[in-house]
């Protein structure tokens, strides 16, 4: 289909942290403009031809300061990723593309964990009863355990009474998991890369507001003609 360029641009204006990898800058391209700086070495390579991220040890992409919640985890946001995940040995592993939290405090985590063939994507609300209140997960054969590009969304709404995902534009279903309440930090470092799986980031974003199936579609688009397909 084509890509609705309007809908693209409201979309992207309105991020509220846009670390577009693939314009070939480390900094938060969003209207906030957080300063960015890479942690440990990781370089550039190439997807299609565009930029990318790529993490060449377990802790390594890029990092901001110490600033306040860039969305509202006790809300509706959402989550934005293209990357290509490699494969892990040993296995399981994980990978964390977005991070803004601290156990027992508040926040949330974009997350990609190695299973048998397959990544399973999920994103976990921290709140103040200590580590992770509420999980949003996508089923475990949604994402599979290759190198190729893949773009995906998980969307938390109202505090994550339910959720929403979608991978290269196709809805997924989404199980929501514990009880607790999630909070806000009042401050951390926005974090694009972590712990101990490495992959090569295209873009990773993060919306203040519960993107819609129009808007999911959309991005996909956007990103399959960046990448050349899925």
């Amino acid at each position: 289909m084509p890509l609705d360029q309007v809908r693209y641009s409201r979309l992207i204006a309105s991020a509220a942290f846009d670390a577009s990898f693939y314009k070939g800058t480390w900094q938060d391209l969003s209207r906030n403009g957080l300063a960015m700086t890479p942690v440990g070495n990781p370089s550039w390579a190439r997807c299609n031809g565009r930029p990318c991220l790529k993490q060449n040890a377990i802790n390594q992409g890029a990092t901001s300061g110490v600033v306040g919640p860039v969305v509202d985890v006790t809300g509706s946001f959402s989550v934005e990723v293209l990357l290509q995940a490699g494969v892990e040995t040993p296995v399981p592993s994980v990978n964390v593309p977005l991070y803004q939290a601290t156990a027992g405090v508040g926040g949330f985590a974009f997350q990609l964990r190695t299973g048998a063939g397959w990544w399973t994507a999920y994103m976990d609300l921290f709140g103040l009863g200590g580590g992770v209140q509420r999980r949003l997960t996508m089923p475990a054969d949604s994402w599979p355990w290759d190198t190729k590009p893949r773009h995906g969304i998980i969307v938390s709404r109202n505090a994550t009474s339910d959720g929403l995902a979608w991978l290269n534009g196709i809805p997924r279903a989404v199980v929501v998991t514990l009880i607790g309440p999630p909070a806000n930090i009042v401050n951390q470092t926005v974090l694009v890369g972590a712990d101990r799986g490495m992959c090569i980031y295209s873009l990773v974003r993060a919306y203040p507001f519960a993107l819609t199936n129009e808007d999911a579609a959309c991005l996909a688009e956007a990103a399959r003609e960046m990448v050349g397909g899925f």
